[in-house]
């Protein structure tokens, strides 16, 4: 099993293929292994290396009492520091996309690219969002009282009325993309999930240096992604110097696994574009 050490922790990866670097980043919850949707077919033409983050998958728990954003992306740097990875192009999804974002911004002369899916800035750009951005505390404040997943349940039920049911993807290809090597991965516990809530919650301090992000960016949301995601990838795309925003036709937030050509030709496009 391959891994790295990064801030304290041993942070697992796959790296497949050969060619300029391509970092691809999950979300919150999730793991590396939907990515091979673009892996299996990239893999003539680049290196990817598709890391599980600190929490997540093979990575699996570590001794930090909190989590943030910043963290994970300080766990990416010495991921492309160890590997000597020469100017990747950096791919995030969700709550990777946030990650990248913040790489992108602090560690900038290691990148040549950005690339993210469905993902947000920290800034609430509305006042439902400055609302919503209290969503973590209240699962906090109910979970000793409902229980967690619960509590969860409920708020996601709460969005199925509010948002188009297509948001939400190809549910089951997402499964049965888990379900590789689901024996050799360890279902994430409770005690790292409150770090992971952590995470989340507290990305909304994280301060990024937009000016910072002088590589060419590329911001994709899914036709069927939540209105507040389309609005955060357009907002990228104005915000920083070389920023352009694509929508992923007939896509939910997981975009790369609902379209997973669409995703990879447009990679293709981002590489060829900085040769």
């Amino acid at each position: 099993m391959a891994t790295v050490t990064a801030n304290g922790t041993d942070l697992y990866y796959e790296t497949v293929g050969q060619g300029p670097p391509l970092l691809l980043l999950h979300g919150a919850g999730m793991d590396g292994r939907p990515w091979a949707v673009t892996t299996s077919q990239l893999a003539d033409e680049y290196q990817l290396v598709v890391p599980d983050l600190r929490g997540h998958g093979r990575t699996g728990d570590s001794d930090r009492e909190s989590y943030s954003v910043g963290l994970f992306a300080d766990d990416i740097h010495a991921l492309v520091t160890e590997l000597n990875l020469n100017e990747p192009v950096v791919v995030g999804h969700s709550m990777g996309g946030f990650v990248a974002l913040v790489y992108a911004a602090r560690y900038a002369d290691t990148c040549v690219g950005l690339v993210t899916l469905g993902a947000e800035v920290p800034e609430p750009l509305s006042l439902g969002e400055r609302i919503e951005a209290y969503r973590p505390v209240l699962v906090d404040t109910l979970a000793p009282l409902l229980g967690r997943e619960r509590v969860k349940g409920l708020l996601f039920r709460l969005d199925a009325l509010r948002f188009d049911e297509r948001g939400r993807g190809d549910t089951a290809a997402i499964e049965r993309a888990h379900e590789r090597h689901g024996d050799k991965v360890p279902p994430m516990d409770e005690s790292e999930r409150w770090k992971l809530d952590d995470a989340l919650k507290n990305y909304h301090d994280e301060t990024v240096d937009y000016d910072a992000i002088a590589v060419p960016s590329l911001h994709l949301a899914g036709e069927y992604e939540i209105p507040q995601i389309q609005r955060h990838a357009r907002y990228m795309s104005k915000r920083l110097p070389n920023g352009e925003y694509r929508e992923v036709p007939k896509a939910g937030h997981v975009s790369y696994v609902d379209r997973p050509a669409f995703v990879r030709q447009t990679l293709r496009e981002v590489c060829a574009g900085l040769t």
